[in-house]
């Protein structure tokens, strides 16, 4: 079995060439791909995702629904309100004619600057709907969110991990396909737009889905998708294949990180 394996540091980089098949995948499929429109399995329509690649801020109102239990402690961070620096922007002190731009101030918390990695694998078979892999979306989202407002300097990245037995690769049989995108570094400020389109259904239903077919010839529904192999460590938080799917699964996922870190 051939193992093809990509790392992306950026998303830039990674649009790049998921948009631009090999000649080791199968051009025609790609391109009819990425021009076919499947609203309800991606989650969104073509013209939506394209709109989207660096941020969907559409989706961060919906995030607030999602009652988890995410009480991780108290935030050592605060906010100013500014008119053209910030993290994040309220619409309606837009529109009243405040400053919009919601800044965090950066102190010390519990986590005192230590770093933390997130692997969100994003990879669901087709039997999974675009709203529940929302909610794995979600729950990360929040995950992230909270570590870093309690001083952990989080990166997260989004990842595809599928097994497929009847793809060919340069003449071989049997595809082992793994990808990693890095959505946020460390050091970088926590741009939440951008995430959650990283970690959406329609990321890897649209973009994963048209970098695996352009990269090498795939079997018959393009294989299944199979859990990452990586340990969960206080340094590395993996949500795996399969997990966080509805709250109750998301829910325990929470009480996981509230046990790995110790809080309270």
């Amino acid at each position: 079995m051939v193992e093809l394996s990509y790392t992306y540091d950026s998303i830039s980089k990674f649009y790049e060439d998921a948009l631009h098949p090999t000649p080791e995948g199968n051009i025609g499929d790609t391109l009819r791909h990425l021009q076919t429109e499947e609203i309800s399995f991606r989650g969104n329509d073509i013209a939506t995702i394209k709109k989207s690649q660096y941020s969907y801020t559409k989706g961060l109102a919906e995030m607030k629904k999602l009652d988890l239990n995410l009480n991780l402690g108290g935030s050592k961070r605060s906010y100013k309100w500014d008119e053209t620096d910030g993290d994040d922007i309220s619409y309606d002190r837009l529109i009243d004619g405040f400053p919009a731009m919601k800044k965090r101030i950066k102190s010390h918390g519990i986590g005192s600057g230590r770093l933390v990695n997130i692997y969100v694998i994003i990879s669901e078979n087709c039997g999974i709907g675009s709203q529940e892999m929302l909610v794995k979306a979600y729950t990360a989202m929040q995950i992230v969110d909270l570590l870093e407002n309690l001083g952990y300097r989080v990166a997260i990245y989004s990842c595809d991990c599928t097994l497929d037995s009847s793809g060919m690769y340069k003449g071989e049989q049997g595809v082992k396909y793994t990808v990693q995108v890095c959505l946020k570094r460390h050091e970088d400020s926590l741009n939440q737009g951008l995430i959650l389109n990283g970690i959406s259904p329609w990321f890897f239903r649209y973009y994963l889905f048209a970098h695996q077919k352009g990269r090498y010839k795939n079997g018959w529904g393009m294989g299944r998708a199979v859990e990452m192999k990586l340990e969960q460590t206080r340094e590395n938080i993996v949500i795996n294949h399969g997990e966080c799917l509805n709250k109750r699964s998301a829910d325990s996922k929470i009480k996981q990180i509230i046990k790995l870190f110790g809080i309270d």
